[in-house]
């Protein structure tokens, strides 16, 4: 009588990839047939893992824990969910007797009960971080919580205490195999000390932080010793910070330093510096992987421009002309002109305060000394001497300002000019903006940059961009080709 068992398990194997990797109860079920399915389901069962309520962090914890061939199983694991604990739910002090006593590796768990030792207000971070530890060939990591100082120093503690070798490399105790960490919506009383300790991890290729909410004093991150980074020591290739306005220069020149090939970098400020910044900082350490990046995007750097009292923030043009294979630049429009340049603008506005703002000059608008057009033209080919020949796709960010429409569109027009014999790979041009900003008639003044591209058989393409309530991402609502 023919069986289902009759197939050869690599048959059996693609029936069950095609349920639902998410229905763990259809798995479940699936491992109560038979031997040979419960072999099969179980890893299918595992292998990804998403976590959103306390009570579901403490089974989980309860079986990876007793168990080291179903820890080994987890290839991703995601905890996204309330950070506070239900102790009507959970006896959390009785289970911390029984992870004692059943933990199938014996070091870990006084660690944790060091660092983590009666209160356990953060309950549901906590045990996800001590599932994630146990989980030896994980290769995604998701992290969307409450999470400080204590938790970064219980994965120092674990993951590199003792485990340098002679050559002074790191060999990772915990992760192995780990490819991917996204640290999201997360609130952190010191992310930096997290970025640092997991962009150590030699196989770590892909490091996101998205939306990262920091408490405490904002000084405190001038000051801050941290871990060492060997230089050309890891496999990173894609490193995304968005909204992140806390990582001093020194650590991000460390950060960019580490990998052997960083193919992709994104920054994004949320325009609330707690930290100086300066273009040159940044620039520098670039250049670290000018070899092997190929795509960069720096943006939301202009939201503070027209706040006269940041001294301590200094935005300047920046070139990218010697990164050798770079594809995809997006950048603010501030990095393209320089703040200056963009304040003169604004402040044209107003010749009052235009009067105040050139203090220091012997120009005074008000009698017609400043000629509009020489200023225009002395950044005409900012965008020329920006790009590399590599280049295929520019994205200029923050756009809209009416008071920077000429002078974008002036070298906009010149790029193209330059396009055919410097940049002959150049494809795509787009300008994004807010919809309160980029609006018809900013996009009607970009007339003849836009002459200069259907002359070169391209098109200068508008994005307005809407911001997603409780989200980093935006949409896109609105698109346009000139």
């Amino acid at each position: 009588m023919a069986s289902l068992l009759n197939f050869p398990v690599e048959v059996l194997n693609l029936i069950l990839e095609a349920v639902d990797p998410n229905d763990k109860p259809a798995f479940f079920k699936l491992s109560l047939v038979c031997k040979v399915f419960n072999m099969l389901a179980t890893p299918m069962m595992y292998r990804t893992v998403e976590i959103y309520e306390p009570e579901d962090i403490h089974k989980f914890l309860f079986s990876i824990i007793s168990s080291h061939a179903r820890a080994s199983m987890v290839k991703s694991f995601a905890a996204i969910g309330d950070k506070y604990g239900a102790p009507e739910v959970i006896d959390i002090y009785a289970s911390r007797g029984w992870l004692l006593e059943n933990s199938w590796n014996r070091t870990v768990i006084p660690i944790w009960e060091k660092h983590f030792p009666k209160h356990l207000p953060d309950y549901f971070g906590s045990y996800s971080l001590l599932a994630a530890v146990y989980l030896t060939n994980l290769d995604t990591l998701s992290l969307n919580q409450f999470y400080g100082v204590k938790y970064w120093d219980f994965l120092e503690a674990i993951s590199f205490a003792s485990l340098i070798n002679t050559n002074g490399e790191f060999r990772p105790y915990i992760w192995p195999m780990l490819s991917t960490v996204i640290m999201g919506s997360s609130i952190d009383d010191n992310p930096v000390s997290s970025m640092m300790l997991f962009a150590r991890i030699p196989t770590l290729r892909r490091l996101l932080y998205y939306d990262i909410s920091y408490f405490g004093y904002h000084s405190v991150f001038e000051n801050l010793p941290f871990t060492p980074i060997r230089s050309r020591s890891t496999d990173l290739e894609e490193l995304v910070l968005e909204s992140f306005d806390i990582l001093h220069h020194a650590r991000m020149d460390r950060l960019l330093r580490a990998p052997k090939a960083l193919r992709v970098f994104r920054y994004s400020a949320s325009g609330h510096w707690y930290i100086s910044f300066k273009t040159t900082w940044l620039a520098t350490s670039l250049r670290h992987q000018s070899h092997a990046l190929e795509e960069i995007s720096l943006t939301d750097f202009d939201a503070f421009l027209p706040d006269m009292e940041m001294p301590e923030i200094e935005i300047d043009f920046i070139s990218f002309s010697s990164f050798r294979i770079l594809r995809t630049l997006e950048v603010s429009t501030v990095f393209a002109f320089g703040q200056a340049a963009l304040l003169f603008d604004a402040h044209l506005l107003n010749p009052e305060d235009l009067h105040l703002f050139l203090a220091d000059s012997s120009l005074d608008p008000l009698n017609g000394d400043i000629d509009l057009a020489a200023d225009h033209e002395s950044t005409e080919r900012c965008l020329v001497k920006m790009l590399p020949p590599s280049i295929e796709t520019l994205r200029l960010r923050d756009c809209g300002k009416p008071w920077a429409a000429e002078r974008l569109d002036r070298a906009l027009a010149e790029l193209l000019k330059w396009r055919d014999i410097k940049f002959p790979n150049l494809n795509t041009i787009e300008l994004w903006g807010a919809p309160h900003r980029m609006d018809q008639n900013w996009i009607s003044q970009i007339h003849q940059s836009a002459l200069e591209a259907r002359v070169k058989g391209m098109h200068i393409r508008f994005h307005i961009l809407e911001r997603i309530p409780g989200w980093v991402w935006v949409k896109d609502i609105f698109s346009r080709s000139l």
